[in-house]
């Protein structure tokens, strides 16, 4: 399968069932190989867990940080539901 045929068929994937995780990311990782311009990598959810503990251990601060990366990135919206 081909450049082209696995982003088509990632396309439909996603279309079709983007519940299909596995496959999604099994497809994303192939695509990504053949991508020789560009660095890859990957984090473990625990390793992003850890991080979010470590670096807002408050509700005030975690709160205060959406706000502001909402504002940093221009959105247009925000919604922050307790």
């Amino acid at each position: 399968m081909n450049e082209n045929e696995r982003r088509e068929e990632l396309t439909r994937i996603i279309a079709e069932d983007s519940q299909n995780i596995d496959e999604i990311l099994k497809l994303s990782h192939k695509l990504a190989a053949l991508d020789n311009n560009n660095v890859r990598f990957s984090v473990d959810a625990s390793v992003i867990d850890r991080l979010g503990t470590e670096l807002v251990a408050r509700h005030e601060t975690a709160v205060s940080e959406l706000i502001k990366n909402s504002y940093e990135s221009d959105a247009r919206s925000t919604s922050i539901n307790f």
